[in-house]
């Protein structure tokens, strides 16, 4: 049985054919965004939808528009006995616990973990080229952008967006780390995992709470391979969102 689609009073109307949602919306720019919410499990977790635009993208998909929250891995741990317990017993330099709150990113999960918590919400990790699609590292048109997040990055005079800290903010809450594809939180506030793994290694991306700027598309351009981490270990600084190819 296919997961409930809810739609919230702030995102166009959308019809289901042949188990795919076909939303009437407004253009902005180059980019077509829809926000879905996604039903399964008793969680509620919204999505955006990313077209194809362009021949070099990505078929369409459905990407949270946040990290997974401690509330939505919660509800998974819950339901799988197997389900580790390291995510809930970290603590962070501050003394604080990663699964304090249930808004907070969930961090300090193994990529096996994160595959599987993805295919319980009916989905996958996202590919490294769905992930940049989403951050806007395809866009071509309107002003260019730095990275993920709007605006330019000032170490004088920072952007909002979750980097210096000690600890994760609520998924969200950075003002100005939104995406072309109103995705959040992609320049900070956590790495990402992505489906892209090698030699027990997994590709990460986005930007790391604890440093002191924000991920940038220049860093891509920079560095040949992808950040990685071995797909066994769990990070208090990595966290992830899923993917879903059709409803």
């Amino acid at each position: 049985m296919w997961p409930r689609i809810l739609r919230s009073p702030s995102t166009p109307k959308c019809r289901r054919q042949r188990r795919r949602f076909i939303c009437r919306r407004r253009r902005r720019a180059s980019t077509y965004a829809a926000t879905i919410e996604y039903a399964a499990h008793g969680v509620v977790v919204p999505f955006r939808l990313i077209e194809h635009q362009a021949a070099d993208d990505p078929s369409p998909f459905y990407i949270m528009r946040d990290k997974l929250a401690n509330e939505v891995f919660a509800a998974f741990a819950a339901q799988m006995p197997d389900a580790t317990e390291t995510w809930r017993q970290s603590r962070l330099e501050s003394g604080k616990k990663l699964d304090d709150g249930p808004k907070l990113p969930v961090m300090n999960v193994t990529w096996d973990e994160a595959l599987a918590c993805a295919a319980w919400l009916g989905g996958r990790l996202p590919t490294l080229d769905q992930w940049d699609k989403a951050a806007g590292r395809r866009e071509t048109g309107g002003a260019p952008r730095e990275g993920p997040y709007r605006g330019m990055w000032h170490a004088d005079h920072p952007l909002d967006i979750a980097v210096g800290l000690k600890a994760p903010r609520e998924v969200g809450a950075a003002q100005d780390d939104v995406s072309p594809f109103g995705c959040r939180d992609m320049s900070g506030n956590g790495l990402e995992w992505t489906r892209s793994c090698r030699d027990d290694y997994a590709d990460l991306r986005g930007g790391n709470y604890m440093l002191k700027e924000p991920f940038t598309f220049k860093l891509l351009d920079e560095f040949e391979t992808p950040s990685s981490r071995p797909c066994t270990q769990a990070f208090p600084y990595v966290g992830f969102r899923v993917v879903i190819d059709d409803f």
